[in-house]
């Protein structure tokens, strides 16, 4: 009977910390993702022919700030006229750069 009561708690234990880290890993994620729908809001906005259709025009710039490293990727940023920019901040080291375009 003791043997049978104490598994019965050993599994409820076991289920309430699964149930509890899978509901973290979610909130995890609800809740930091908000720049990546941020810069695909973005990406979005200039895909659609009505917002942004000017050939000839000056590509639009992404500004980031401080929090430049939650930017994960230019890659984002599908656009071709879109490009990513970095604000002066209390950083002082080397800021990632994209590859320079060259044609040929």
């Amino acid at each position: 009977n003791r043997r049978t009561l104490g598994g019965v708690f050993l599994h409820a234990g076991l289920t309430l910390s699964a149930l509890l880290s899978a509901s973290r890993c979610i909130a995890m994620v609800q809740n930091y993702a908000a720049p990546l729908r941020a810069y695909t809001t973005v990406s979005d906005v200039f895909s659609d022919p009505r917002n942004f259709n000017n050939n000839k025009a000056a590509p639009a710039h992404v500004c980031v700030g401080k929090e430049w490293y939650r930017f994960p990727s230019h890659y984002l940023l599908e656009h071709p006229k879109l490009r990513l920019a970095y604000l002066k901040s209390g950083f002082g080291g080397q800021l990632p750069q994209p590859f320079l375009e060259v044609e040929g």
